[in-house]
């Protein structure tokens, strides 16, 4: 599979997940924004995945922003509320020093 198509179905199943929990939450009245993080938290990082498993690298960014998603739907679902920019800098923490024990044992 190339990149360009596992970007593509990423972004299928970006719109569907909105489409979806759009009709969900107008039918439930609920707030559905944790199912919302948690759904772009695992397309971002099965898209990271995807893009690992072929040989192309993976997209810092998009990783870390899926992981953070993750965490604030899985938090939201359990009944916590992360705040959002405190999990954001630990998130970046995590990469600074998961990249400088990488290039340590590379290197």
């Amino acid at each position: 599979m190339k990149e360009g198509t596992l970007t593509s179905v990423a972004w299928g199943l970006f719109i569907i997940l909105i489409g979806g929990l759009w009709i969900a939450a107008e039918m439930t009245r609920l707030d559905l924004g944790a199912y919302f993080a948690l759904g772009v938290g695992l397309i971002l990082t099965g898209l990271n995945l995807g893009r690992r498993s072929i040989g192309t690298k993976m997209s810092n960014f998009s990783l870390g922003l899926g992981i953070v998603a993750l965490l604030v739907g899985v938090s939201g679902i359990g009944g916590l509320r992360l705040s959002l920019i405190p999990t954001i800098v630990i998130v970046v923490g995590i990469f600074i020093v998961a990249e400088a024990v990488a290039k340590r044992s590379s290197g």
